[in-house]
């Protein structure tokens, strides 16, 4: 659980606690920790993050927090199961979503969307795939220079109205306290192609400016979203990896990850028993933005790691799934890998559109896999789910369910304005991804 404060109160865990609702169990809370905006004492958020022990399976909980027995705050969380469910089963649902710019919801459409999910829809889990925050945004405001105290007082602004926010009660506040989250960045938790150099961003165009924005962002991202770059869960047998593309990225495009995280990926990959679901920050089937990522953005096929990552995920036995976004599009995409199983990339982008000049158009993806021939490297004819194919605010559920050993996987889109054919909840895919023996 967790919990974040931006005005002190009582430490003593006789004067605030969690609660489950139902039962009336306590659950003390422990030590704060303190991110502040340097030259100001006023400005700050504390936080911390609780176990709660003594969970049952697949339950649904409602948690209070508790200050001298007055409920403050309260959020809904679903414990996972213990195994994948069957096909005759309610499935394992997760949502995905990326790139939510705060100003361009002010009605809190993605808010009121996720309220009105029908109760067989509602996710297990979340995964927000990056830019859940735009902190260089609105854009012209960084054509001139802040000073470190502006900038950190900015982000935190940034991060307080966009959790905290509720319009009717139905806004991302409501998103993320409704369920379990889990977290990866991208480029706009720090800036445009963070960790290098924007093309409007006057901070970054220095080595220090960098460095200064990159530090209280990440603090940032760490108090607020999550302090890993690497996170796995399992249902069952169904495992899912979470790796953040964008925290450890090098100066000199070497990788986006570092040695210990694709350690732990390559070993992830070999553990798989069936079909596993793999979240990235940035698509895989991608070519490269070459000198154009000099002023939009790097993508993965631009950096030295790729081809190791192309390689490892050319050698799974196992089906891969990839979930994404960044892109500002839906898209399906699959191919056949050498081992007779499948690697199929998943997007979803963007939940709130930052600018119409920033996307609004759909785009294939490359006709093979990598796009760019790699020594000793076959490569894979892609194909795609021709449903959906088209731009969209919106957020994707994806429903799990165990088909002999395989992973059935039925993915639907819920669009915040929908606004022809394909409406809030339709089906735009339903796969069978097999186990290979």
């Amino acid at each position: 659980m967790w919990v974040g404060r931006t005005v002190k109160g009582p430490a003593d865990p006789s004067r605030v606690w969690l609660e489950h609702r139902h039962s009336g169990a306590r659950v003390p809370l422990g030590q704060w920790q303190s991110w502040n905006v340097p030259g100001d004492p006023g400005a700050f958020i504390d936080y911390q993050r609780i176990t709660v022990p003594a969970l049952e399976p697949r339950t649904r909980y409602t948690m209070a927090l508790k200050v001298d027995g007055r409920e403050v705050a309260s959020c809904e969380v679903t414990t996972l199961p213990q195994a994948l469910p069957l096909a005759t089963e309610r499935p394992f649902t997760m949502l995905i979503g990326s790139c939510f710019c705060r100003l361009q919801d002010a009605s809190g459409r993605v808010g009121r969307t996720f309220a009105q999910l029908p109760d067989g829809a509602r996710p297990d889990v979340k995964i927000l795939m990056g830019d859940q925050v735009y902190l260089d945004s609105p854009w012209f405001r960084f054509v001139r220079p802040h000073s470190d105290k502006g900038l950190a007082g900015g982000f935190l602004d940034h991060y307080l109205q966009t959790w905290d926010q509720a319009g009717d009660q139905q806004g991302f506040k409501l998103l993320l306290r409704t369920g379990a989250n889990y977290f990866c960045a991208d480029d706009h938790e720090f800036w445009n192609n963070g960790p290098f150099p924007s093309s409007f961003a006057v901070n970054t165009w220095t080595e220090g400016g960098r460095h200064a924005w990159w530090t209280r962002a990440t603090d940032l991202f760490r108090a607020f979203q999550s302090e890993r770059s690497l996170s796995q869960f399992r249902v069952g047998n169904l495992q899912v990896a979470i790796l953040d593309t964008r925290v450890n990225r090098r100066p000199d495009r070497s990788g986006f990850v570092t040695d210990a995280d694709f350690t732990a990926l390559e070993a992830w990959l070999k553990s798989l028993v069936m079909p596993g679901v793999l979240v990235l920050g940035q698509p895989v089937f991608a070519t490269r933005a070459g000198f154009m990522g000099r002023f939009a953005d790097w993508n993965l096929p631009d950096f030295k790691q790729y081809e190791a990552l192309c390689r490892l995920l050319l050698s799974s036995r196992q089906s891969v799934v990839i979930l994404t976004g960044d892109v500002h599009y839906g898209r399906i995409a699959v191919a056949t890998l050498p081992s007779g199983g499948e690697l199929a990339e998943i997007i979803s982008s963007p939940m709130a559109l930052v600018d119409r000049s920033a996307g609004g158009k759909w785009h294939p993806a490359p006709g093979f896999f990598p796009a760019e021939a790699m020594p000793g490297l076959a490569r894979l004819s892609v194909t795609h789910v021709a449903k959906w194919q088209r731009f969209a605010n919106h957020f994707v559920t994806l429903e799990c369910s165990d088909h002999g050993g395989g992973l059935r996987l039925r993915v639907r889109t819920w669009e915040t304005e929908p606004v022809d054919a394909i409406s809030r909840g339709e089906v735009v895919a339903d796969r069978f991804f097999k186990r290979v023996a």
